[in-house]
């Protein structure tokens, strides 16, 4: 009798704990999906065009995943001096259960990128992930990239136009609170194997084993000071 009693209350905490973690799930997967749409709206009103086919939701129990399909962002003209777009066929937006200070993004499948008056551009990576942490102190503050086997491509090109990179890491660093004027960002890019297209004329020659870059540079930067919205 009481080995039967110690099995019901075993089992009435598991189905507890499960409730309360489904319950979680539920609402970091809804925060994140909800967390898109208002940026996608401040982007929208700041006169950007930002497009998605659907959103399907997974990860249970201990990472609420989001899979945009078919995303295009475009705009651009009054930030950057000229239009821009970009085409991914799948992003992956993923928020820990255990680490809800950081949302990883995960592009996948052929990117387009198109810039001014210059072709589409078709990027594609071996692994590409961006992570944004410092989301429960007033905003990302901390932005990393981490990509291997970088290819880019401009579209009807040769092959060998193409410029290849086995490895490249950056990260972008607010050295201020978001949204604060003027905002100030530290960039730090390294890359590792870089392969220049062929017609590329410069004094390393067209094979670069390695570049480092860090640079500071002040805003204000709307796209930057709209990443606050995401939780």
């Amino acid at each position: 009798m009481r080995r039967r009693r110690w099995i019901a209350i075993a089992a009435s905490v598991l189905c507890l704990l499960l409730a309360m973690v489904s319950a979680a799930w539920n609402i970091a997967t809804q925060q994140l999906v909800l967390s898109f749409d208002h940026w996608a709206a401040d982007m929208r009103r700041a006169g950007w065009t930002v497009e998605r086919s659907r959103i399907a939701t997974t990860g249970w129990p201990f990472a609420a995943i989001a899979e945009l399909s078919n995303l295009s962002v475009s705009g651009g003209d009054a930030t950057l001096g000229a239009h821009a777009e970009w085409r991914c066929p799948t992003l992956t937006m993923r928020l820990g259960l255990f680490r809800p200070n950081s949302i990883v993004f995960e592009p996948s499948g052929t990117q387009t990128v198109t810039f001014g008056p210059m072709p589409p551009v078709a990027i594609t990576a071996t692994r590409a992930v961006v992570i944004a942490s410092g989301l429960l102190v007033g905003g990302p503050n901390d932005i990393s990239v981490e990509i291997s086997g970088l290819r880019a491509l401009p579209m009807d090109a040769a092959p060998d136009t193409a410029l290849t990179v086995a490895a490249l890491k950056a990260t972008m660093r607010d050295r201020n609170a978001i949204g604060s004027t003027p905002a100030s960002f530290v960039w730090t890019i390294k890359a590792d194997a870089i392969q220049l297209p062929t017609q590329a004329k410069t004094p390393l020659g067209r094979t670069i084993a390695a570049l480092s870059v860090e640079t500071t540079a002040t805003g204000p930067f709307p796209l930057s000071q709209r990443i606050d919205k995401w939780l």
